[in-house]
């Protein structure tokens, strides 16, 4: 980790076909919600289940749910805008933080789907995109 928090490549770690490492420390998604400044705001694409919605309040981060349907439950702190594979409703360099978590393999056109979350985020903001990975359900090595 770097010293604002994050996750990069460190030049210094030997890797495989030029691949990089991300380190063991990388925080969470529920991490980067905490560590956002009060009065930010985060947009959670995907938000089923409302599961980043309790670190936000407890941050004092305003929370905004993004999804093809509003799910319910949504805590009365929070606020919810609809969305569709590259659109979001939200305006442009609106969110300090984006959190896409478990999205990237249900939308039609990634690069599109990325490049309108890109969109939402105020200059300096950060996006976070967690996906499944075939390697997930493997055993591990030690050089992993």
């Amino acid at each position: 980790m770097n010293d604002s928090g994050n996750c990069r490549f460190d030049p210094n770690v030997e890797t495989k076909g030029g691949d990089w490492r991300v380190d063991s420390r990388c925080p969470a998604s529920i991490e980067l919600v905490r560590s956002l400044a009060k009065g930010s705001i985060v947009a959670d694409i995907g938000c089923h289940g409302w599961l980043l919605s309790d670190a936000a309040h407890a941050a004092g981060v305003h929370l905004i749910g993004a999804d093809r349907a509003e799910p319910p439950g949504r805590p009365e702190h929070a606020s919810f805008v609809g969305c569709a594979d590259s659109f979001i409703c939200l305006p442009d360099d609106h969110c300090d933080l984006a959190i896409a978590s478990h999205v990237l393999e249900h939308v039609v056109d990634a690069v599109a789907f990325t490049a309108e979350t890109l969109r939402i985020l105020k200059p300096g903001g950060r996006l976070w995109i967690e996906a499944p990975s075939e390697l997930s359900c493997q055993g591990r090595s030690a050089d992993d």
